[in-house]
């Protein structure tokens, strides 16, 4: 998952949610909560320690916007 301004150039290694995050998460919803406010829900796909601890990276604020995250229930989806 990725934010930026849509004039600023893609950058697909500049994630919000991990640092490998191919395969890491499911069931991501992502929800404005005001102007400057956005919140990621989500769940591991996995239950594998090593692949959390990771994948555990998270980015507190991107370009003005503060990134609030929730994680769903600890049911891993296989």
């Amino acid at each position: 998952m990725n934010l930026r301004k849509a004039a600023d150039d893609f950058n697909q290694r500049d994630f919000l949610l991990g640092k490998h995050n191919w395969n890491s998460f499911a069931d991501i919803e992502v929800r404005w909560k005001g102007p400057k406010n956005l919140e990621v829900s989500y769940r591991w796909r996995g239950d594998n320690p090593d692949h959390k601890k990771m994948n555990n990276q998270t980015v507190p604020e991107k370009g003005g916007v503060r990134v609030l995250y929730v994680l769903k229930e600890d049911v891993p989806i296989p």
